[in-house]
């Protein structure tokens, strides 16, 4: 009897510790996510607003044509934010404006390591890769981008472009009538001095 009595004591006693130590962790394992979700929720919206408000300061500097300070801001912008696709879409369009082909080769070719199906960064090294006499490769980025986006105009002309700059004439002339048929207007396409020149041609 005393051995029993013992061993319900025993057990109580044992039940209880357990019953507290469950009660602690519970009560541990309560705050630790509240806290998280709180401090995640307002770290959240804070970057938020500090990435646009960082990327309207970035704008304005390009506008007001102060390329090395948007280039600066950009920079930091991609360090905080490596996976966000505008800013290096910015930034690579500065580079191109100040005539830095290859950093601007370089920055829409890490934009596409992130986000390979964006039609406008093939275009864009397409352009870039032009601009450094790299036709191959230009041919390669903009046919890409035709893929992506079949019926964007402005590729197409782009496009059109391109392959009348190699004299692949029959190939342009296709593009340049899709590029029409999608929205293109003739006011565009005099803007493509190669297309002007396969008028002539033609």
């Amino acid at each position: 009897m005393k051995k029993e009595r013992k061993n319900l004591i025993l057990l109580v006693g044992t039940l209880i510790f357990l019953l507290g130590m469950t009660m602690s962790i519970a009560l541990k394992t309560d705050k630790i996510p509240a806290i998280q979700r709180s401090n995640t929720h307002s770290s959240y919206f804070k970057t938020v607003a500090d990435l646009e408000g960082s990327m309207e300061q970035a704008q304005k500097l390009i506008q007001q044509k102060e390329f090395n300070q948007a280039v600066d801001l950009l920079n930091r912008i991609i360090a905080s934010y490596p996976e966000a696709s505008v800013p290096r879409m910015r930034l690579g369009s500065v580079y191109y404006q100040q005539k830095n082909y290859a950093k601007a080769e370089q920055t829409f070719s890490d934009l596409l390591k992130y986000h390979p199906n964006n039609a406008a960064a093939y275009n864009n090294l397409c352009e870039t890769l032009i601009r450094q006499n790299r036709l191959p490769e230009a041919k390669s980025a903009i046919t890409k981008a035709i893929e992506l986006a079949p019926e964007n105009y402005e590729i197409q002309l782009n496009a059109a472009n391109l392959y009348a700059l190699l004299h692949e004439d029959q190939k342009a002339v296709e593009l340049l009538h899709r590029a029409l048929n999608n929205g293109a207007t003739p006011e565009m396409v005099i803007k493509y001095r190669e297309l002007v020149k396969l008028q002539e041609r033609q």
